[in-house]
């Protein structure tokens, strides 16, 4: 039972128990009643106790030995009545004989039924398991699925039967899926490469033959901001892709190395808070996380503005936390800022961003095993959550 609620393997336990009862209830009913209408419809037996009374001596008197027995007589074998005492005797003992049958069949019986119905839902647990087995790896390969390793499949032992022929299904939806997400990934990924050579290209004719810088410099901006989006594709492609290569690192660590290598924007302070935080991971796409987070919360506040780093283990998991000032943001758009191309500058007045931030950083959290969160601050600004496993469970994993 989970969160209160019976699995279905408990209740197919309980309906076989609760069957057995039932079949068993009806069954014990059944035999109760044919045999109170057996004993009921049999009447006592005269012959017998006309026989009872022809073998009992009874004792003769002489006057003359003042009341001692000389003999014995036999008692006349006439057929008692209904108002015999012997009779009347008889019909007590049969009715005592069917109350006492009735009263031990009923208590045995139950003792009987009580025994069944927990050795049948004792069997109902056993079949319910071999039956909801299959069930359970293909959960489990729903789950890995859902944490984006689309080359899981599900392989279920035994016949073919019906589990086997959903599993295949199952499977063949996700080789459609995993073909359909990889070649979208070699798409962005081609895609982004073609394009960033006639930008350069671009630029550079820009910088050369445009003498004009009022001409020049809104071009060369233009320019600047699509090789940003291209850049964030690739990434986006590249974290995609999920890991090849795992190292132990230290998330603590390389988020103070992007601390200190990164340029504050104008006024802004960064304050940090870092204990060791240990996980397995790739340090070029952390680092990029790392960054696009500080970049984020830089870009996207106000005048005298904060941002505060924190990074520690939490319940099982390193955790880290960007909190920035800056414009009120309502939670739903708090709920939203991962979505590509999603800015927040177009609701605080500030266009510079590619739009692919965050994404990014959600696109690497979950190849890590990991994933993000965002909701508003209280006064302005975000406060983003990035939640991964910690190395000990990754090991297990």
């Amino acid at each position: 039972m989970a969160d209160g609620r019976w699995t279905i393997r408990t209740r197919l336990a309980a309906i076989y128990g609760l069957t057995v009862l039932l079949a068993g209830s009806a069954l014990l009913g059944i035999t109760l009643l044919l045999f109170e209408r057996v004993l009921t419809n049999r009447p006592v037996n005269t012959s017998i106790v006309v026989a009872h009374q022809s073998t009992q001596p009874s004792p003769a008197t002489d006057p003359g030995t003042q009341g001692q027995a000389v003999g014995t007589a036999i008692r006349p074998s006439t057929p008692p009545t209904e108002d015999d005492a012997s009779f009347r005797l008889a019909e007590e003992l049969h009715a005592d004989f069917r109350r006492s049958a009735l009263r031990d069949l009923i208590g045995q019986g139950s003792l009987a039924l009580a025994v069944l119905v927990v050795v049948g839902a004792w069997l109902g647990w056993l079949v319910a398991g071999r039956t909801v087995g299959p069930i359970k790896q293909m959960t489990a390969t729903v789950r890995r699925v859902g944490d984006g390793s689309l080359h899981e499949r599900a392989a279920l032992p035994g016949p073919r039967d019906e589990m086997h022929e959903l599993a295949d299904s199952f499977n063949d939806m996700l080789s459609r899926l995993d073909s359909a997400f990889d070649r979208q990934r070699r798409f962005v990924a081609n895609a982004s490469h073609e394009l960033k050579t006639p930008l350069t290209i671009s630029r550079t004719l820009i910088e050369v033959s445009v003498t004009d810088p009022a001409v020049r410099e809104p071009l060369l901006e233009v320019n600047l901001r699509q090789e940003r989006i291209i850049n964030g594709l690739l990434h986006l492609a590249r974290s995609d892709q999920g890991l090849v290569d795992r190292a132990p690192l230290d998330l603590a660590q390389l988020t103070a190395h992007v601390i200190e290598g990164i340029t504050p924007a104008a006024n802004v302070h960064v304050i940090s808070q870092l204990a060791p935080s240990p996980l397995q991971g790739n340090a070029v796409l952390l680092e990029q996380l790392v960054q696009n987070l500080l970049h984020n919360a830089m870009q996207y506040n106000e005048e005298n503005g904060s941002v505060w780093v924190h990074c520690a283990p939490f319940s099982g998991e390193a955790r880290l936390r960007v909190e920035n000032t800056g414009p009120v943001v309502s939670p739903a758009e708090a709920a939203q800022v991962f979505e590509p191309f999603l800015r927040l500058g177009e609701r605080s007045g500030s266009g510079d961003g590619s739009g692919l931030g965050l994404s990014i950083v959600r696109s690497i959290a979950r190849a890590h095993g990991g994933d993000g969160s965002a909701i508003a601050r209280r006064g302005g600004g975000l406060v983003v959550t990035i939640c991964f496993p910690a190395a000990s469970r990754q090991d297990e994993s």
